[in-house]
């Protein structure tokens, strides 16, 4: 009950957002969190809550929150990725950034991912395209309006794909006048499927395979 939990902190008067973590077993003692701080890693932690945040000098900070898939990117795996947009919106003022994160839950992961992405205006024709390649371990950031030169409309939406490895994909608005970042993340096409995993999967690794093949305007 997290009302009860909340209450037992003193927290009832300030607390508007409760994150709920996954942990390890071990450090659940009945039905009461063991207080002792988690300092080494662990083989049961199936999946990790991060939160990544950008900031601008001197004004806002943007931030979201996501859980890295089980078992990303690691080793001896062949991972693969297909990924579809919020919209992005275009505008003077505002610098739309794409960032794709290329990490994994080994440590000796050392596979740079080779990425597709194509660009569609409102009406789903395809307005452009980019390559690039995310080094393992590292991210990299494109701006969407050093892409699209030129768009008859200021909403955007893009698709993306790599099956080379699996990315975080993330979103950045900076709003220059005022200093303020707006972050998201999208989503992958599993959360929307209702299947077991091996056809999702088969399904995706079709798709993107099929997009990375043909990725061109």
């Amino acid at each position: 009950n997290l009302d009860d939990e909340i209450a037992k902190q003193g927290w009832s008067d300030t607390a508007t957002l409760c994150v709920v973590h996954r942990i390890p077993t071990q450090y659940l003692s009945g039905d009461r969190l063991n207080d002792t701080p988690v300092t080494q890693t662990h083989k049961d932690f199936s999946m990790y809550r991060t939160v990544v945040q950008y900031a601008v000098d001197g004004g806002g900070m943007g931030s979201v929150i996501y859980e890295t898939p089980p078992n990303l990117n690691m080793t001896g795996k062949k991972p693969h990725f297909l990924s579809f947009s919020n919209k992005i919106y275009l505008h003077p003022e505002n610098d739309s950034l794409l960032t794709f994160l290329n990490y994994s839950v080994s440590s000796d992961y050392t596979q740079a991912a080779d990425v597709k992405i194509e660009f569609r205006d409102e009406a789903g024709t395809c307005i452009g395209n980019h390559s690039l390649t995310v080094p393992a371990m590292d991210f990299s950031c494109i701006r969407v309006s050093d892409i699209l030169s030129f768009v008859t409309s200021p909403f955007v939406s893009f698709t993306v794909a790599s099956v080379t490895s699996a990315l975080i994909p993330l979103s950045v608005v900076v709003h220059r006048p005022t200093g303020g970042v707006s972050v998201e993340h999208s989503h992958p096409p599993q959360e929307y499927m209702m299947s077991d995993w091996l056809t999702i999967n088969s399904i995706k690794l079709q798709a993107a395979k099929s997009f990375f093949e043909r990725c061109s305007c």
